[in-house]
């Protein structure tokens, strides 16, 4: 399993229950995934980013407040307390400020005066709340290198959540050297405390080879915890570790529990994971109709490889349960390539292509090309087969390029295709030499097709001079490829 180092994309979520009395809460983080592309053995997962202080705190103030007003407390004994020195007010203060629940409405740069105040006092977790704000800008200014500090002494005062973003830094080398044993302390720390993604982050580490010893029972454990801290990808991280290979850890029934935990709690990830069980009928029953349901539910959610697989099911169709549906798969490849999934651009280009009205075919050439500028050598060499028979200036211009395009990387049928249109004038004025130098590249990477076509060039004499030798040399290599033509 690879695991990203922190930096993952922040998003909204659920934040963690108080942990402690509400004078000492910790909220566990909440992040929004990295794509994960499920594949029976271990998929991608991230170290998340830590949570904004706008939804940490606010999650935090909701249980100070709470506690305030139990106690009898309003904002002004709350603002006399902390200008008469009591840090614990001045934090009070400011979250009343952040959530807006002290009845002066929300207001950042307040809040993070007063944080400052309560710092000065000598409340480490106004340091770290400091911290917080500082490294998001919230309230102010972007300010990581005064941020690193602040956390630090919030950290070193026992404040978990400061530990848990520290440990961030640490890890990510961020306005210091990468320091992997002190951010392993600082997520242990954080984790001891409450902050379920920190434990999450541990087991990342694990996983990553930054720990001595992989040892995914440990990192199992850990992204268990950091699931019953409703931290989701810790349910999904421990799912992943469920499906290893490894007969002391494998557990397919319980990967397919958490994976459904995990959707349930708004990880799309996870719901595209869940899916895939339920179309391979994998730790439980088979359910098509279901895998579907939660296909769609991940794409409309932002996961791009659900959005894929929902529209290879829709495309082809699986019995009388998912009949086949060209426009909604359509639909469904449009969204993942929209959110960057190439593989999603080139099949959508090729349900296009497919369709019987020349508007269809036009703008199927869109999405050819953006997935052949990517890399996908196949995207070019249809973009290529499409322009073929099209005579219009366009056309001509683009269909030897695609490929070409598809030659340079080595795909044999972009060769052979190439090859035929320098040897024909399709596309272009004839050119022998560079048809063959096309078939002898389609050969090379051991395309049959092209193949048959060189010792065809060998014999004839196009593009070099004639050679039986090399002829029969050619026809011998497209029969071991597997072409019967050429075998007899």
């Amino acid at each position: 399993m690879t695991v990203r180092g922190r930096g993952g994309t922040i998003g909204r979520g659920v934040p963690g229950p108080c942990c402690r009395p509400c004078s000492d809460p910790c909220i566990g983080g909440s992040h929004s995934p990295d794509a994960v592309s499920f594949c029976g053995v271990f998929m991608k997962m991230s170290l998340k980013g830590f949570v904004g202080s706008a939804i940490l705190v606010a999650s935090i103030g909701i249980c100070v407040s709470a506690g305030a007003q139990e106690a009898g407390m309003t904002f002004d004994r709350e603002t006399k307390a902390c200008d008469a020195g009591r840090g614990d007010s001045c934090f009070n203060v400011a979250l009343m400020y952040l959530t807006g629940k002290g009845g002066q409405g929300q207001d950042q740069a307040r809040a993070r005066e007063k944080f400052m105040r309560a710092c000065e006092i000598g409340l480490p977790k106004g340091c770290g709340a400091l911290g917080n704000m500082l490294y998001r800008g919230e309230g102010g200014d972007v300010d990581r290198a005064a941020a690193r500090p602040m956390l630090q002494k919030g950290c070193d005062g026992g404040d978990p959540v400061a530990c848990s973003l520290l440990g961030a830094m640490f890890i990510k080398g961020e306005q210091g050297p990468r320091d992997v044993q002190t951010a392993w302390k600082s997520f242990n720390l954080a984790c001891d405390g409450g902050v379920a993604s920190a434990c999450h982050d541990m087991g990342a580490m694990i996983i990553n080879g930054e720990t001595t010893g992989k040892d995914l029972a440990r990192a199992r454990d850990l992204m268990k915890k950091a699931c019953e801290g409703g931290y989701m990808p810790g349910c999904e991280g421990a799912a992943l570790i469920g499906m290893t290979e490894d007969p002391k850890l494998a557990d397919e029934n319980g990967a397919r529990s958490m994976f459904a935990k995990a959707c349930h709690g708004g990880l799309a990830s996870s719901c595209g994971a869940l899916a895939t069980m339920y179309m391979r009928g994998t730790g439980g029953p088979r359910d098509e109709e279901g895998a579907m349901g939660l296909f769609r539910r991940a794409c409309d959610d932002g996961h791009a490889e659900s959005c894929r697989m929902l529209g290879l099911l829709l495309r082809d169709g699986d019995g009388d349960k998912v009949p086949g549906d060209p426009t909604a798969a359509a639909r469904a490849f449009r969204q993942g390539c929209d959110k960057g999934n190439m593989d999603c651009c080139l099949m959508l280009g090729a349900v296009l292509a497919a369709a019987s009205d020349p508007i269809s075919k036009k703008t199927s050439v869109t999405y050819f090309d953006k997935a052949c500028r990517a890399g996908l050598e196949i995207a070019c060499f249809q973009m290529g087969m499409v322009l073929k028979n099209d005579t219009s200036k366009f056309a001509q211009k683009h269909f030897r390029p695609a490929l070409e395009k598809a030659c340079a990387k080595a795909y044999g049928p972009g060769c052979m295709e190439l090859a035929i249109a320098y040897e024909m004038g399709i596309g272009g004025p004839k050119d022998p030499k560079k048809a063959f130098e096309a078939a002898e590249k389609a050969c090379d990477v051991e395309w049959a097709e092209g193949c048959l076509l060189l010792a065809r060039y060998y014999k004839d004499g196009i593009g070099c001079e004639p050679d039986e030798v090399e002829a029969r040399i050619s026809r011998t290599r497209a029969c071991d490829l597997g072409t019967g033509e050429a075998c007899d």
